[in-house]
């Protein structure tokens, strides 16, 4: 498990971890986050139907254009492209 998690680093790769559940998949991520100092552990729980596409980010652009109607309608001055971008982005 070390030889893989060491080349998934050296890559700079995702590394997917699969187990039952309690096999200790998330203890694993936070245990190497921690001894190396990366921060917090990005965590996706794959079902059966979860898409490949849902691994990325998920950009709500209905949203970003109705938060900016809104704004025009309200005579809000709203930025270039309406609110900021990282609100409608979900990781």
């Amino acid at each position: 498990a070390i030889q893989l998690i060491n080349a998934a680093l050296y890559l700079r790769r995702p590394l997917l971890v699969t187990g039952e559940p309690g096999s200790g998949k998330s203890t694993l991520a936070h245990a190497v986050a921690q001894e190396l100092g990366l921060g917090r552990v990005l965590q996706w729980s794959v079902v059966s139907r979860t898409e490949l596409k849902q691994g990325l980010y998920e950009y709500d652009a209905i949203a970003r254009l109705q938060d900016a109607q809104l704004s025009r309608e309200h005579g809000s001055p709203a930025a270039p492209g309406g609110h900021n971008l990282g609100d409608y982005i979900k990781l």
